[in-house]
């Protein structure tokens, strides 16, 4: 459903708009406090942000107020949020650079010790932002060339170890910045193509994978350009049939960044922007004029669109905490915090890692103030044996409260004996201390300079994506031995994580065929794009009909005797026929 508008009441110039509610207790915050987004911590909020309150019913508004320091009283529009757990104010005009705005909520407001919260806005910058990434042309090397389906092309994939002992579901990849086609990509255990979509232009994919939506499976990535590290793009969300149901955006101006794309249970997704915004670095030993990227965590209902959390890294992790030196000259970014992934805690607060501080943080949920920080330079938990980490990817928390992440360990090469890794570390909340509870390497000591990941799999193996300049992916068993190990054939291809994930669906349209002449018989190859549940090809061609069982994404039958066209039929387990192609015509050998 589209969340309804409620129209606040204007009065006069300067006098704000007036909605009444009734607090209600919030899942994990106090009874009779509303949650503020924008909040008091937050420095660099967009000229054109809307102001969301949670934790209250929006058809019971006690008086709420928007003053800008210099824009002054802000008139505006309400839009409830579908759960009915809050709305978010839109104001009718944009607040001006580098003023102060004030939310008088006339309630209690978490974290905060009056009945109002604050935010500042970022001042302006005439940054030029850096290029696009281009797209290379794809090479014919180490890249899968199809009779049936000549448009793909993508990625050959070798596979080096598959023992039989790997867990069930396929391998899935968001294939980039390689000489092949870009696109999200599935493999199965033999390194054959399951489902692969090629994108257009210079868009790449991030994150891609199988979560459940509404209860129900469904693919998901990040969709957009790229510009060095900061990405602007959309979420992509298909059903089971490569349909797509969903497209999700940053709210409040901002462009949504590649690197998280979570859904949750509640029918939100998880994701960050990373935004440029002037700053004075002097303390640092950087330019008083300079600029600071922030990052910034939000939360979006899928389906209306609605803001429900926003939380920025500027203000609550302190710049001193990073290990990145601010640059000296006033046109240099400077890139503190760059955060790589958000999942949800175990108690449901929000768990972040941030690269250049070395660190993850856990985040209360209705303040988006900081409980813990593990590792980095303030460090909430005495580190273990073996639990530093540096430059990590990936971390999330598990069910008994571990935290598995992609430790990068260096972005220096050559490796110098430094290997990268897949870490599970023990929390004890209590004690405040960390302990090393599992580490991952790759058999040929692999270091991944950016980019990785670590999934936990069911029965205590884990699934490792190499990142960047490593373009390998592992599976460990319990005993950390490992079961699968393959990597990309063509040159530069990238993929930010990986995934093993069951995924069974059923594709659009009709099989590809392509048939051609080969002597005095006939060659007909036959593919069916996402298909998972086919196991055998009919080739039917006049009276005759042919069935061979499945080899493979493409499976090339042939047939005695010329042939002038043939239609093939798509066969599940049983039989039964799926789907059947379009006549084709044969068409004589090339040079012939």
């Amino acid at each position: 459903m589209r969340p309804r508008a409620r129209y606040a009441a204007v009065l006069t110039a300067g006098v704000i708009a007036v909605v009444a509610v009734a607090l209600v207790t919030r899942p994990g915050g106090a009874a009779g406090e509303v949650s503020v987004y924008p909040n008091d911590r937050t420095l660099a909020a967009t000229t054109e942000t809307t102001i969301t309150l949670r934790g209250a019913d929006p058809d019971e508004l006690e008086q709420v107020a928007v003053t800008g320091s210099r824009s002054g009283g802000h008139a505006g529009s309400w839009e409830v949020h579908p759960d009915g757990q809050g709305a978010t104010f839109v104001p009718e005009r944009r607040f001006a650079p580098g003023e102060r705005v004030t939310v008088d909520v006339g309630a209690r407001v978490a974290g905060a010790a009056e009945g109002r919260s604050s935010f500042d806005v970022a001042g302006v910058t005439d940054a030029a932002p850096p290029p696009y990434d281009e797209a290379k042309p794809p090479r014919l090397r180490g890249v899968q060339r199809l009779r049936s389906r000549p448009d793909l092309r993508p990625p050959g994939i070798t596979v080096k170890t598959s023992t039989g002992d790997a867990a069930r579901g396929s391998v899935f990849v968001g294939v980039k910045r390689g000489a092949t086609a870009q696109g999200p990509m599935i493999f199965d255990d033999a390194g054959d193509l399951v489902w692969f979509h090629p994108l257009d232009g210079d868009a790449q994919a991030f994150d891609f994978r199988a979560q459940t939506y509404r209860e129900r499976p469904v693919l998901t990535w990040w969709q957009g350009r790229m510009a060095i590290y900061r990405g602007a793009g959309v979420g992509r969300i298909l059903d089971a049939s490569y349909r797509p149901i969903a497209t999700v955006r940053a709210a409040n101006g901002y462009d949504m960044d590649a690197h998280e794309f979570l859904l949750t249970r509640d029918g939100t997704a998880l994701l960050m922007s990373y935004v440029v915004v002037p700053w004075d670095l002097s303390k640092l030993g950087g330019s008083p004029r300079g600029l600071v990227e922030d990052n910034v965590v939000q939360e979006i209902d899928v389906e209306s669109g609605a803001l429900l959390f926003e939380w920025h890294a500027l203000g609550t992790i302190g710049l001193g905490e990073s290990y990145r030196p601010a640059p000296k000259q006033g046109s240099k970014v400077h890139d503190p915090f760059h955060l790589n992934s958000i999942d949800l805690a175990s108690d449901g607060n929000l768990l972040i890692s941030a690269r250049h501080t070395n660190a993850i943080y856990k985040l209360e949920r209705e303040t988006g103030d900081l409980i813990w920080r593990l590792g980095g330079k303030q460090s909430s938990f005495e580190m273990g044996d073996g639990t530093e980490f540096k430059l990590q990817h990936d971390a999330r928390q598990a069910p008994d409260g571990a935290i598995t992440l992609f430790d990068n360990v260096s972005e220096e090469l050559p490796p110098r004996g430094r290997r990268s890794r897949g870490l599970t570390i023990a929390l004890d909340e209590e004690r405040r201390r960390a302990t090393l509870v599992r580490e991952l390497e790759h058999p040929d000591g692999l270091l991944s300079t950016t980019q990785g990941s670590m999934q936990p799999l069911d029965g205590g193996g884990a699934f490792v994506g190499w990142g960047g300049m490593q373009p390998v992916v592992s599976e460990f068993d319990a005993a950390g031995r490992t079961v699968f190990d393959a990597r990309f054939d063509a040159e530069g291809v990238e993929s930010y994580r990986a995934y093993r994930m069951p995924w069974t669906a059923t594709a659009p349209g009709r099989p590809a065929v392509a048939a051609t002449a080969a002597g005095a018989g006939t060659k007909v190859s036959v593919s069916w794009n996402g298909a998972t549940e086919v196991a055998a090809w009919r080739v039917r061609s006049g009276a005759d009909a042919t069935t061979a069982p499945r080899d493979g994404f493409e499976t090339t039958v042939s047939l005695s005797g010329r042939r002038r066209s043939v239609i093939v039929d798509a066969l599940d387990a049983s039989g039964e026929v799926l789907a059947t192609s379009a006549p084709t015509t044969v068409r004589a050998r090339a040079g012939r």
